[in-house]
């Protein structure tokens, strides 16, 4: 009998347990938008999850697809497949109480062994689709270049102190500006000396109804400059580099044809 009567309160405990009324469970009023960028120049792809479900990944220099939250609390992970494991190791992890209609990005930087999170917070834009402006925020992922001053300007002005949109150190983000669609160059300068150019872009034409992040990172072997510059579009999830006109011309070449022989390459004028 004592044996039907313990089942019986454990049954009855469980399903108590069970009954949990709608005002104990959160409740959002809202979403929020998170996304990340890999600056660390000696990691893989790195593995971008919301608790233990993936999101997506990024290699150095690159925006992370975004994804959008309900305004609750999370616990974002950082993981990367090291050579010659067969699974991933967690490098990273960033708590964050989304707040409804807030965007975040955060930069992985630093040691791959220990990486730093920086979170940037902003507005989410809801675009109508008729607006002529695009969004614009400059940042600083480069931790050998110093402080900068980052000047967007008019195609043939000189950069001048007190004109630079954002003044920026390391793992720093300028304010968002809006930024009527135009033709415009990108110029960057140690912070406090507009004598000396850093970086000046090609002139660009950035698309209106977008938002745009221009980031600076450390080079590697892919860049033939002294800096890199990317220009990250948070509308489409699109990352491209930006190439600064004193950058040297460069060209590769590649066999792919399986049946013709080795070939000797020569770029000569005249050919020889």
């Amino acid at each position: 009998m004592k044996h039907y009567l313990v089942a019986a309160l454990l049954a009855a405990t469980i399903i108590a347990g069970g009954c949990v009324s709608d005002s104990d469970l959160p409740n959002p009023t809202g979403e929020g938008t998170v996304r990340a960028i890999n600056a660390i120049p000696t990691s893989p792809e790195i593995s971008f999850l919301i608790e233990e479900r993936f999101l997506a990944a990024a290699a150095f220099k690159n925006l992370s697809a975004s994804s959008t939250w309900d305004d609750l609390d999370y616990t974002f992970n950082f993981n990367v497949l090291l050579a010659g494991d067969s699974e991933t190791t967690r490098i990273a992890s960033q708590f964050i109480d989304v707040i409804a209609d807030t965007d975040y990005t955060m930069l992985v930087s630093g040691d791959l062994e220990a990486p730093d999170i920086t979170v940037w917070e902003s507005a989410i834009r809801d675009w109508n689709g008729d607006e002529t402006f695009y969004e614009l925020r400059f940042a600083h992922a480069s931790p050998s270049l110093g402080p900068i001053d980052a000047y967007l300007l008019d195609p043939g002005v000189a950069p001048a102190a007190g004109t630079q949109s954002a003044t920026l150190s390391f793992t720093e983000a300028s304010p968002i500006q809006e930024v009527e669609a135009a033709e415009k160059v990108i110029i960057l300068t140690p912070a406090g000396d507009d004598s000396t150019i850093l970086f000046e872009s090609l002139p660009l034409n950035l698309i209106a109804t977008s938002s745009y992040i221009i980031t600076t990172f450390d080079t590697d072997a892919n860049d033939v400059g002294s800096i890199a510059v990317t220009l990250m579009n948070t509308s489409t999830n699109s990352t491209g580099r930006l190439v600064d006109v004193d950058d040297p011309a460069t060209g590769r070449f590649f066999h792919a044809s399986i049946n013709a022989p080795d070939a000797d390459v020569y770029l000569e004028d005249p050919l020889v």
